[in-house]
Formats: C-alpha cells, structure tokens, sequence
C-alpha cells in the first residue's frame, strides 16, 4: 500500500512498517534497473563497446543510488537492508504499473 505523502516523498509499507521514500531515490532505483537490464542485453549482444558503455552507467547509478542521504540515514538506523528493499519493492511496482497502464 502505497500514498503520496508530499511532493517529495512516497508513504510506502512494506514488512509492517510504513517508510517515506524520497521520489528522487525511487528514481535513482528506476534509472539503476534501466542500466542493469542494458548490461544484461548488451552482455550477449556482440557489441563490447556498448556493453562497457552501459556498464559504466550502471555504475554511476549504482554509486548515486547508494550514497543516497536517506539511504545512508537508514543505514546509521540499522534499518539498510529493510529500505533498500522498500525502495526496490515500490519502484518496481511503479514501473509495473506504468508498463500495464501503457499497455492499455
């Protein structure tokens, strides 16, 4: 269950706790899925110079997405693992919802 909070957070429970996900990490999270299904395709697509190019995508995706000042906050909580898997649950149902809507 998820509800806008602000414009920039996300009420979302996940694991019997509510969390007030940041949109721009939601984001984060989003663009970091997108760099890793290019590394996954261009992986055996034949093309080393585009797969180096995507990996070094991901990896600037992957370096903003977990230096993240929330995440890093949750982390300081003991609560690392339960976000990071919050904010995975929510984007990803985001772009599940938009990928059915579209079909539509």
């Amino acid at each position: 269950m998820s509800e806008m909070v602000s414009d920039s957070t996300v009420r979302h429970q996940h694991s019997g706790e509510e969390w007030d996900i940041p949109v721009s990490l939601l984001e984060a999270q989003r663009r970091w899925d997108e760099a890793d299904a290019a590394c996954t395709h261009l992986a055996s697509a034949g093309d080393p110079a585009a797969y180096e190019s995507a990996r070094a995508r991901r990896l600037t995706e992957a370096l903003a997405l977990h230096r993240h000042p929330w995440l890093l906050e949750q982390q300081q909580a003991g609560r690392r693992f339960q976000a990071d898997q919050a904010v995975k649950q929510l984007a990803r149902a985001a772009v599940q919802k938009a990928d059915l809507v579209e079909s539509t």
